[in-house]
């Protein structure tokens, strides 16, 4: 690791220990345009199952022809916010319906990726059965790349994203707040009129671009922080 990128990931480490909570991008009260959006990365990953699967929205990828809502969590500091988002939504949801939900890690270092094997029976001893085939594992050298097209400036801050079956991310949130009841209600309605205007097709062309909820003391670049 060069110095700039020490001093970088040190510096997001310092922000989520000295503050209580860190919101760097609160969650939008509508979904995404086109204009507004931003594509997935096309990756492969390893599910806690032992099964490689191909995030993407072309045939036979993860996101074709579904709604996805994907947390990450690159640390024990946002998992707490990353599951009540991804919990909260889909606490309801048929498991076949058009709306599934995973969660990926992201795994950098060489070192760690080195230590592939131990690490992911660790993690299957740490996440519920039942999540097994949905948590996915990304082992990266460097995740520098992709957490910036993903918008994720702090690895250490939970994201969740909802991404639309042509993969692209129409709504995300990034920080460590767990969200409330309003807001996980809030997304629930979004999705629930994606699906039932746009279902598994193209997306709408009247979609309205996002609009940052509202937040008292937030910065113009979104970030708000609580002691």
């Amino acid at each position: 690791m060069d110095d700039a990128k020490r001093r970088a990931d040190l510096g997001s480490l310092r922000e989520v220990l000295h503050e209580k909570v860190v919101t760097v991008h609160p969650p939008p009260t509508e979904l995404y345009s086109h204009a507004a959006s931003f594509r997935f990365p096309e990756l492969t990953a390893t599910s806690l199952d032992g099964t490689e699967v191909a995030l993407g929205a072309a045939v036979g990828r993860h996101f074709a022809g579904r709604w996805t809502l994907l947390g990450c969590s690159g640390s024990n500091f946002s998992q707490g916010m990353v599951d009540a988002w991804i919990a909260g939504v889909t606490a309801d949801a048929p498991s076949d319906g058009e709306l599934q939900a995973c969660w990926l890690s992201l795994v950098e270092g060489t070192v760690l990726g080195w230590l592939r094997t131990p690490l992911l029976a660790s993690m299957r001893r740490g996440v519920p059965t039942e999540r097994h085939s949905r948590f996915l594992c990304r082992f990266e050298d460097d995740t520098t790349d992709l957490r910036r097209t993903l918008q994720m400036t702090n690895r250490y801050l939970g994201y969740v994203c909802l991404v639309d079956p042509q993969g692209t991310v129409r709504w995300h949130v990034h920080g460590s707040e767990v969200p409330s009841e309003e807001q996980v209600s809030g997304l629930r309605g979004l999705i629930e009129q994606a699906l039932k205007f746009e279902g598994g097709g193209a997306c709408s062309s009247g979609a309205v671009a996002a609009k940052p909820a509202k937040s008292g003391g937030s910065s113009s670049s979104g970030r708000r922080r609580k002691r």
